[in-house]
């Protein structure tokens, strides 16, 4: 199959700022801007403290399979949701690919039932670190699902890496997959934080890094002020918070995010159904835990990327529905 690549047609991605709302001369007589604020204030103002109160719940069940050093020097977390077949891919690249292999950690936000059983049994017998989060309130609708994903993170943050304080460490998202090797200490060296820049929807000068893929050396970010909650004053999605907190005190002329294209793998423009992405080499596939239902399956093309980039692939060789 030929590969090529999105130039002008392009179709927007979920690392785009969303785009400004219009309001019409009713709505405004109607005064539904300032009752959107009002209300949008409100609750994100609820959601910032409900990420500090679940970050005090214990968790469910923590196994480090030993790498206790290993995690001292640095951590890499994968926020898991249901999907074990990704994970089944994601473990043995990472073992291949990742020079930080030894410090992966599974952070499970998966709700309780048989999905979250087979990742902890699967982490067991591969000897990977788990972590099993606390049953989240967020879990319950694919609206709240960016929440989820920041207080999931939130919980890491606070109680993970606040344990260990390791030099440096991160989150990647369960659907991303290395696939040539890659050292993220490399990435540090010369700056504070490194990842994927997402810009604001409301201010021009605001910015965050994608909480999919971003990293950060301890010494220079506050672990246990930092917030991955989505905000509404600073117009983005998860990690938004982290603006106020750690993103606006650095020069950003000073830093290098990671490259990012696309690959059309359909026949149309669809994001999600036509397209995988590359975030610094790192096989991006999208909507794994299908909050946007779309038409067709890139599963056949992703799994043949997958299988020609690692040695030792799974014993399954599977991918659900993608």
């Amino acid at each position: 199959m030929s590969e090529t690549e999105a130039k002008d047609e392009r179709p927007r991605t979920g690392l785009d700022a969303p785009p400004p709302r219009v309001w019409t001369l009713k709505e405004k007589l109607l005064l539904r801007p300032q009752i959107r604020v009002s209300r949008d204030v409100l609750r994100y103002g609820i959601r910032r403290h409900a990420a500090s109160w679940y970050a005090r719940r214990p968790s469910d069940a923590i196994d480090l399979a030993g790498r206790e050093a290993a995690l001292s020097e640095a951590i890499v977390g994968v926020v898991t949701w249901k999907r074990l077949d990704l994970l089944e891919w994601q473990v043995p690249l990472v073992r291949e690919h990742l020079a930080e292999h030894r410090s992966f950690v599974v952070l499970d936000n998966s709700p309780r039932g048989p999905e979250r059983d087979a990742i902890r049994a699967f982490c067991r017998r591969e000897a990977v670190p788990y972590v099993g989060l606390p049953d989240n309130p967020y879990n319950g609708s694919m609206k709240t699902a960016s929440q989820s994903h920041g207080c999931a993170l939130v919980w890491a943050t606070r109680n993970l890496v606040a344990r260990f304080r390791p030099r440096y460490f991160g989150f990647i998202d369960h659907d991303i997959f290395p696939l040539a090797p890659y050292r993220i200490a490399d990435r540090l060296a010369d700056q504070p934080v490194f990842g994927v820049r997402c810009p604001s929807g409301r201010l021009p000068e605001a910015w965050m890094l994608w909480a999919g893929f971003c990293f950060y050396r301890t010494a220079d970010v506050p672990v246990q002020r930092m917030n991955f909650v989505p905000t509404y004053r600073y117009g983005m999605d998860t990690g938004g918070e982290n603006w106020a907190v750690i993103y606006r005190d650095l020069d950003e002329t000073k830093l290098v995010f990671a490259d990012q294209r696309l690959t059309r793998i359909g026949t149309g423009y669809d994001f999600h159904r036509d397209y995988v992405q590359w975030v610094d080499g790192w096989l991006h596939v999208m909507n794994a835990s299908a909050w946007r239902q779309v038409d067709g399956d890139r599963g056949p093309v992703v799994l043949g990327l997958l299988r020609a980039a690692t040695r030792s692939p799974p014993a399954c060789a599977r991918l659900d529905k993608l």
